[in-house]
């Protein structure tokens, strides 16, 4: 199976977090952007992120449903990390579903940046092409 194709399972796979516009955009990104990946003889989890302006910015991430919660999701991150101070990148920054939003699977995902040191930026009102409000997180390398 492509590399693309076990990432697109990854995400319909988690219902919770991307819909199936966001499968559609996820597709159209992956030619777009650049692909981290964790894997033993499938993909575990991956970040597409993009590099703009000396700030690496994290378009996906996810992690098999499965293993969640078991560190996979960190080591992705520090691998990002490793490779944007080897490249002189100072900044990380992620948008997400913001607190203002009651919807459950999101805060275990605030949680998580917060958790691996992204602090909160800015929350952007309707940031979302759905309405919803949109966070801002970022961490200084």
């Amino acid at each position: 199976m492509k590399t693309e194709e076990e990432i697109i399972n990854i995400v319909r796979n988690l219902p919770e977090w991307f819909t199936s516009e966001a499968v559609k955009q996820l597709k159209i990104d992956l030619e777009r952007y650049s692909v981290l990946v964790e894997k033993d003889n499938f993909i575990l989890g991956f970040i597409v992120y993009e590099i703009k302006n000396k700030k690496c910015l994290i378009k996906w991430a996810a992690v098999k449903k499965d293993i969640q919660r078991k560190g996979l999701g960190k080591k992705l991150i520090k691998k990002l990390v490793d490779f944007c101070r080897k490249n002189k990148i100072n900044q990380i920054e992620v948008d997400t579903l913001a607190e203002t939003e009651d919807y459950l699977p999101y805060i275990s995902t605030r949680n998580f940046y917060h958790s691996i040191g992204f602090k909160d930026i800015n929350i952007i009102k309707k940031g979302y092409p759905d309405g919803s409000d949109k966070l801002i997180l970022r961490m200084d390398l």
